[in-house]
């Protein structure tokens, strides 16, 4: 969470533009884990609710905001997280 740790240390001042590239790799569950691990990030960085970073991701991803919010719930659950 390199983003979150530099963002987090201060005021955000004027606009940030994050740009996501498509896992590469194995794909698989690595692909799928960038999904969460997107709306974790765009949690942090843009202070969104859960939802309205589901509802970014999925317009980023093309995955439906449906499933993006669910498997980004089922990935907090695993890590323990509120």
């Amino acid at each position: 969470m390199e983003l979150a740790g530099y963002f987090g240390r201060g005021e955000v001042r004027g606009e940030c533009v994050i740009v996501v590239a498509a896992c590469e790799g194995e794909g698989g569950e690595g692909g799928e884990m960038a999904v969460e691990r997107m709306v974790e990030v765009v949690e942090r960085v843009g202070g969104l609710p859960h939802a309205k970073a589901a509802r970014v991701v999925a317009a980023l991803t093309g995955v439906s905001r449906r499933e993006v919010y669910a498997r980004s719930l089922r990935a907090q659950e695993g890590r323990g997280d509120e």
